[in-house]
Order: structure tokens, then C-alpha cells, then sequence
């Protein structure tokens, strides 16, 4: 098992995050440990606030997704929750167009 808020700020390093959106999970089978991410889903919180609420055991090997799902922005990139072959991680992507 993994935690996802260590994962969050494992990916992020040392990039000032300016807002997050957390996705409203529908996993009734787990209403406890996403409980207080729920509260605060489908609305733009701060990244101290999402560390909070997203500080939860997670399984990020193999299978389908166990965490929620999330938009992080800082001045220079979007972050996200990848899923690739049922492994789980955060990646990003530039914010704004870069000309080669």
C-alpha cells in the first residue's frame, strides 16, 4: 500500500502548487477513508487543504484505480492521476504551450 498525499508531494517536489481540484469518488464499498475528500470534492481547494483530506492508504500497483481522481495546477504545469495497465501514479504536463 501507498499513501496518496506522500505520492502527491512526492511528484510535486519543490513546485508551488496554486489551487487543486479533487473529484468526487462514488466508492461506497470504502465511504470512511474517502469520506473527507468527498466533502471537499467538485470545488477548487488550497494544496494545504488537499493534503489533508487526501491523506489516505491507497493501493497504486495493479487494478483498477483507489483514489480519487485530481487536477493540480502551478504556474508551469498540470498535474494529474495517470493510470496505465492498472498501475497508478501522478504525472504532469506543461501548463501553457511550448514552442520547439
Amino acid at each position: 500500500m501507498a499513501n496518496f498525499k506522500d505520492d502527491i508531494v512526492d511528484a510535486v517536489d519543490n513546485d508551488k502548487i496554486l489551487s487543486v481540484y479533487i473529484f468526487k469518488m462514488e466508492d461506497d464499498d470504502d465511504y470512511d477513508r474517502f469520506c473527507a475528500a468527498n466533502i471537499v470534492a467538485n470545488r477548487l481547494v488550497s494544496y494545504e487543504e488537499a493534503l489533508k483530506v487526501l491523506n489516505y492508504d491507497y493501493n497504486d500497483g495493479y487494478g483498477g484505480q483507489d483514489c480519487h481522481d485530481i487536477l493540480m495546477w502551478s504556474a508551469e504545469r498540470v498535474y494529474y492521476v495517470h493510470e496505465y495497465d492498472g498501475a497508478t501514479c501522478i504525472r504532469h504536463r506543461p501548463r501553457n504551450p511550448i514552442k520547439n
